[in-house]
């Protein structure tokens, strides 16, 4: 995930508008740090570091390096502007939380993070306050993935290619429409306002019933034959 980020970012940015994505990332982050900071002045150093693990590995790579894209590839150079901000300030925020546990490595990083400066022994460790919160991005974002991993879920089951495109019909996650671009690259589904449809698969996304038509993507007869022999 290192390389991703210098494969972008080549100096330190300059402060930027950020989209939600990166309103969310910095957010978390500020999470994660407040939770390092109290497992540490509580001595319990097991958890500290395994809090900086959960944050690296299930929200910075499994998710906002995948968010990030589609504005790093992208053509609008503000949502660039912002992904680059965002991505150098948590990776600036990752190797400072890293040196207690980790010192050679976290230095390594630091030494190769695009504009840092000096040792990472001297720089400051990261305060929950650095982070500015964003309740309602948080709230929208939660939703957003809950949606992509039910559709994700249903591929599988349904033994559906990723390629295939479709649709998440509802009539209660009207918040989702903010992110149709996220939906198409990360999960290929468009959200469609509608009614329960014949041929669905149905899904549960944060307390809201949604249904994702089957009729002309899958042959419903051979499904019948796969669910009976189960």
């Amino acid at each position: 995930s290192f390389r991703f980020l210098r494969m972008h970012v080549n100096e330190k940015p300059e402060p930027a508008a950020l989209g939600p994505m990166d309103r969310w990332i910095l957010a978390r982050a500020g999470v994660a740090v407040e939770n390092v900071r109290a497992a540490l002045d509580a001595y319990r150093f097991n958890d500290a570091a395994a809090e900086v693990h959960r944050f690296v590995w299930y929200e910075l790579c499994d998710w906002y390096l995948e968010f990030s894209k589609a504005a790093l590839y992208g053509e609008d150079d503000a949502e660039k502007a912002g992904a680059r901000h965002a991505l150098w300030t948590v990776y600036s925020a990752v190797a400072r939380l890293l040196h207690p546990f980790m010192p050679f490595l976290a230095e390594e990083l630091w030494q190769n993070l695009p504009g840092s400066e000096g040792s990472v022994v001297r720089a400051p460790y990261p305060r929950g306050a650095d982070f500015p919160p964003a309740d309602d991005t948080l709230a929208e974002v939660a939703l957003l993935q809950e949606a992509i991993v039910a559709v994700r879920r249903v591929r599988a089951e349904k033994e559906l290619s990723p390629r295939i495109p479709l649709e998440l019909v509802s009539n209660g996650l009207d918040a989702l429409g903010r992110y149709q671009r996220v939906l198409e690259d990360l999960a290929k589904v468009s959200v469609v306002r509608g009614e329960k449809p014949e041929a669905c698969a149905t899904v549960v996304v944060e307390g809201v019933e949604a249904w994702i038509p089957l009729a002309g993507v899958l042959d419903l007869g051979k499904e019948r034959e796969r669910l009976d022999g189960q």
